[in-house]
C-alpha cells in the first residue's frame, strides 16, 4: 500500500512538472519570442549641400562662403543638426549624397526557428522543476506555520 502511494505521489509530481514545463515553453515561444530588436544599416539618398568647419549655414557648391572649407553633407542631415540655408546662395542642392546610418528596429521574429525551440525547451526543462520545488517549499512552510500557530492557541 505504501509503495503504491509513493508511485502515485511521484506520478502526480511528474505530471505537475510537465504541465509547468509545457506552459513555460508555450508562453516563451508564442508570447515572448515573437519579436526581436535588430540594428539595421540604412542607406538614404539626400540632396547634397556643403557646410563649413565654423559656420551654422549650409551652402551650394559655388557659394563664396565655402572658400576656407567645404564639407559635403545631406540637406536633411544638415537641418537635423541645426544648420540653416545660407542667405546668399540659398543652400540649393547640387546632386545627391548617400548617407548611411544605423537604426534599431523591432522585427517580428520567427519563434518557431530551431534556435528558439532549443532555448525554450532548455528553459522549460530546467525552470519547471525549480519552480515546482520553490512553490512546494512555500506551501510546506505555510502549513508548518499554521500548525505551529494552532498548537500555540491550544
Amino acid at each position: 500500500m505504501v509503495k503504491n502511494r509513493g508511485k502515485q505521489n511521484w506520478l502526480r509530481h511528474t505530471v505537475i512538472i510537465v504541465i509547468i514545463a509545457v506552459s513555460l515553453f508555450l508562453i516563451n515561444t508564442l508570447w515572448l519570442g515573437s519579436t526581436a530588436h535588430k540594428t539595421v544599416s540604412v542607406n538614404e539618398s539626400q540632396p547634397k549641400v556643403y557646410i563649413t568647419k565654423s559656420g551654422d549655414k549650409y551652402h551650394n557648391v559655388s557659394c563664396g562662403y565655402l572658400h576656407s572649407s567645404s564639407i559635403p553633407i545631406g540637406k536633411n542631415e544638415a537641418e537635423k543638426k541645426g544648420y540653416t540655408a545660407c542667405s546668399v546662395c540659398g543652400g540649393t542642392a547640387s546632386g545627391t549624397i548617400t548617407i548611411s546610418h544605423k537604426e534599431s528596429k523591432v522585427v517580428k521574429g520567427n519563434a518557431w526557428n530551431s534556435q528558439n525551440i532549443i532555448l525554450n525547451v532548455v528553459l522549460a526543462v530546467f525552470a519547471a522543476p525549480m519552480l515546482y520545488i520553490f512553490f512546494c517549499c512555500i506551501v510546506e512552510k505555510k502549513e508548518k506555520f499554521e500548525s505551529n500557530k494552532k498548537s500555540r492557541e491550544i
